[in-house]
């Protein structure tokens, strides 16, 4: 138990930091190119455009990463919930076996 309560607090901690990042991204692509000197806008306008779409690929690859995560996990409690099945199964089919042994 304690150590699921471990892995909630870290997935919590991963998910505050990757907004925290997702937020500071945000920030980097919003600069007002127009307060630029006239001779700079141009690479004002391509650093903008250039963060921009690192935010972008950053923000599918997180999304990527969470949804591969959840697969992850709906994969996992469904092989658990198959275990317990088939142990549960056994169970039954042992004391099936010792009923009919004692008659």
């Amino acid at each position: 138990a304690k150590l699921v309560e471990e892995e909630e607090s870290l997935k919590q901690e991963l998910a505050d930091k990757e907004a925290h990042l997702a937020e500071l991204r945000a920030r980097l692509c919003d600069i007002d190119v127009e307060s630029f000197p006239e001779h700079e806008r141009a690479n004002a306008e391509l650093y903008k455009k250039w963060k921009t779409y690192l935010k972008q690929k950053n923000d599918v690859e997180r999304d990527f990463r969470e949804q591969k995560m959840q697969t992850e996990e709906n994969i996992k409690t469904r092989q658990e919930v198959q275990d317990v099945l088939a142990d549960m199964e056994r169970q039954a089919r042992l004391v099936q076996l010792e009923i009919q042994a004692e008659n």
